[in-house]
């Protein structure tokens, strides 16, 4: 279920939408059927997802980034979904999943941050990692 509003910004935003694997249908006067969602958020709630995707695009319009300029649509999309589908802290992981991520990450562009400015990794030399351990 819908409002009127956050339909008519759904339709307006269609593209962008499909163009990250988000689809949904008309499905009555205040409704919207979810037909699909990017597979790395297969888990998430898609009534849920798309809630979020609605306050998002409602909040659009206000993001900038730290030198002022507006972020674009499709770009802002990105970085949420790719929060979204992030490992999160507390998370158990099997160890197949756990060694396929580091191989993963390592072959990757690396950024020193998330999009929200958090540190995505830490440098830490063998004596800091020894005292951690209290092996020195």
């Amino acid at each position: 279920e819908v409002s009127d509003a956050d339909k008519s910004l759904l339709e307006s935003h269609r593209s962008v939408l499909e163009s990250l694997g988000v689809e949904f249908d008309d499905f009555g006067p205040r409704s919207v059927a979810v037909r699909a969602v990017p597979a790395l958020l297969r888990d998430e709630d898609p009534g849920t997802l798309l809630r979020d995707v609605i306050e998002k695009l409602r909040d659009h319009g206000e993001s900038e980034r730290r030198e002022g300029a507006p972020i674009p649509l499709l770009e802002e999309a990105l970085e949420f979904l790719a929060c979204r589908a992030a490992v999160k802290f507390g998370r158990r992981m099997a160890p197949e999943e756990l060694e396929r991520l580091l191989a993963d990450a390592g072959g990757m562009d690396y950024s020193a941050t998330c999009a929200h400015g958090r540190p995505t990794a830490i440098k830490l030399t063998l004596e800091e990692l020894e005292r951690l351990f209290k092996r020195k």
